[in-house]
């Protein structure tokens, strides 16, 4: 339940927290040792418990009796054939529904119909409180996949994996992988939750990933210079590995970078979309179009969507290089291999987002970038 003025109504889940005060879950709940035992809970005095208590401060809603069991249904459809090498290829077609998933938003944003010059606190829905953090398992997510993969056992020095994903990822929100349940990426109305239904922030039209290891055809037992002696010891016994990952951008949304004028006191507040907002030839400085985004007018929100534009795309090779040499003198199983390996190879910046902030000086502008070469050598005994 939670209190304010002279409404109440139920709802109400042990531990409940009112934002910035001494009753959070973060004081009821602290971390300590089993040795030591948990602290007695902390709970307000009688005379603190007032109904008025919450009254001008930010609360959690969590419904009592109304939450549905999030599920996930998956379906998967593949046919895989073995061709002539050991090499097996497996395509399939891979989907996935999501129900009832979290959905964390301020209830108590000011609707649409009551945008408008005035205290907008008083338009709220319970003008007693400030935010009203709540999670209504209202959310949904949608997958569908073709996935094609190759792989081949290692058979005469040669081994790889291959997988190629084609792919679309759509849903109500994504969740940031911290600040629990409630936490999403994105959204400007509280109330309509089909309106904030797009791609997932992790959505990745085209993936192709892999592994080959190849022992190089030099030395003993191989099919060039198959010898003993210096040239053996010094050509011989190579190994060659990589993996490999490309993939397409990630989405982002444009958002107004300056103050929210819309009046709704919570929530994103997005711009209005007046063109497409993409370039033939994005480069770092200007990835989109900032141009084809406007400020909406006051006490209004933005008609632009969800993750509509992609960020760069992924493009990254590591590369290895190895050989072994047997060391008799300190035992049967003794062996020394020298390593090198590069990663990012082939020095591709893979740039990081765009700024997104449509009516700042940085708009569009990519300020960072995700990785860079590194060489390694290393060494190591077994014995």
């Amino acid at each position: 339940m939670m209190w304010g003025g002279n409404t109440y109504y139920d709802g109400y889940a042990p531990g409940f927290a009112i934002e910035g005060s001494e009753t959070s879950t973060d004081s009821i709940h602290p971390i300590f040792s089993l040795a030591q035992g948990p602290p007695v809970a902390f709970y307000p005095s009688a005379a603190a418990r007032t109904p008025d208590i919450a009254n001008g401060q930010g609360v959690d809603y969590m419904p009592y009796n109304d939450t549905p069991p999030a599920y996930l249904g998956e379906w998967h459809l593949g046919v895989q054939h073995q061709l002539a090498g050991g090499v097996m290829i497996d395509a399939a077609y891979v989907g996935s529904r999501g129900v009832h998933l979290g959905f964390g938003r301020d209830i108590n944003q000011v609707p649409s119909a009551l945008l408008g010059p005035g205290n907008a606190q008083l338009e709220r829905p319970y003008p007693q409180y400030a935010s009203i953090s709540a999670n209504l398992f209202d959310g949904y997510s949608a997958y569908h996949s073709f996935q094609l993969s190759g792989k081949k056992q290692f058979a005469a020095g040669l081994t790889f994996t291959a997988n190629y994903t084609y792919s679309k990822s759509t849903d109500t929100g994504t969740g940031s992988g911290w600040g629990g349940i409630q936490s999403i990426d994105t959204w400007q109305i509280a109330y309509n939750v089909r309106a904030n239904y797009a791609l997932s922030k992790t959505d990745l039209p085209q993936l192709l990933n892999g592994a080959i290891v190849y022992e190089l055809p030099v030395g003993v037992g191989k099919t060039f210079l198959n010898r003993g002696g210096i040239a053996n010891a010094v050509l011989g016994g190579w190994e060659l590995s990589t993996m490999f990952q490309f993939h397409s951008g990630l989405p982002f949304t444009p958002m107004m970078g300056t103050a929210n004028l819309s009046g709704s006191l919570a929530g994103t507040w997005l711009p209005d979309r007046l063109g497409n907002g993409t370039l033939a030839n994005p480069s770092i400085n200007e990835w989109f179009d900032p141009t084809a985004f406007a400020q909406p007018a006051p006490y209004t929100f933005g008609n632009s969507g969800r993750d509509i534009l992609r960020g760069p795309g992924w493009s990254n090779v590591l590369l290895g290089l190895a050989k072994s040499f047997k060391i008799r003198w300190i035992g049967e199983a003794g062996r020394l291999q020298i390593r090198g390996e590069a990663y990012d190879v082939l020095n591709h910046a893979n740039f990081g987002m765009p700024n997104p902030d449509i009516g700042t000086p940085g708009a569009g502008v990519v300020s960072y970038a995700n990785t860079n070469r590194i060489v390694q050598l290393g060494a190591k005994l077994s014995f």
